[in-house]
């Protein structure tokens, strides 16, 4: 949300609040995690999530942090349709 975004001071940014059985829990995200971008492109709703993970096969980059952790996750993983 902007609230979200505001608090931690970026422009894009989406919290994944409820995380099911997927490309994202296989990459080792957890509940909290805040993605500001996936392959170089902002994320700031799950509109925007879709429209790269439906149009993509191969490595897609996923980048974004714990609330909390000064710490920058990028998290490279395969998708193979």
């Amino acid at each position: 949300s902007n609230n979200i975004r505001a608090s931690y001071g970026i422009n894009a940014g989406l919290e994944v609040t409820k995380l099911h059985k997927g490309i994202l829990q296989q990459a080792g995200i957890k509940e909290g995690f805040i993605i500001t971008a996936m392959d170089g492109n902002p994320i700031s709703s799950e509109k925007d999530i879709d429209a790269i993970v439906n149009n993509k096969e191969g490595n897609i980059i996923v980048e974004g942090f714990y609330p909390g952790q000064r710490i920058t996750y990028i998290q490279r993983f395969n998708i193979t349709i």
